[in-house]
């Protein structure tokens, strides 16, 4: 899935403290789970994972909502293979997360932030913007 990460912090729940670790592959799965083909032809399973208050910032620096997102799924176009890297997850207010990563694959490498809601025990996306970068790893 990549290589390394940085986890910081805990929060409290409601309940009880939380260690952010926890929910580290819960995050890193569902994240690498938008990018897959299968869940880019299945709109319900994109439904799903989008948050009902998802919005987007594409790597074009274009605004996308939770409905632009739905009806622009690449049904049947098969996804080449990518390298996620440089995960760092971060506690926020309970119950988000913010994670960041860079993902490099056939079209070029960019970095991500999302915003991951874990109030059910499993993880729906509220936010998400990339950045695409220079070959060189400057930013472009």
């Amino acid at each position: 899935m990549g290589h390394g990460s940085v986890v910081d912090g805990e929060y409290w729940n409601g309940s009880e403290h939380v260690e952010l670790g926890d929910h580290l592959s819960l995050v890193m799965e569902a994240e690498a789970l938008l990018w897959s083909s299968s869940v880019q032809r299945d709109v319900g399973r994109l439904e799903w994972l989008l948050h009902h208050d998802f919005t987007g910032v594409t790597r074009d620096g274009e605004s996308v909502s939770r409905e632009e997102s739905l009806s622009a799924t690449r049904r049947g176009i098969p996804r080449a293979e990518r390298d996620f890297t440089e995960w760092s997850l971060h506690a926020m207010p309970w119950p988000l997360v913010l994670v960041t990563y860079r993902l490099v694959e056939d079209e070029g490498t960019s970095r991500h932030v999302s915003v991951w809601d874990i109030s059910t025990g499993l993880a729906r996306l509220r936010f998400h913007q990339g950045t695409w970068q220079d070959h060189d790893g400057m930013p472009g």
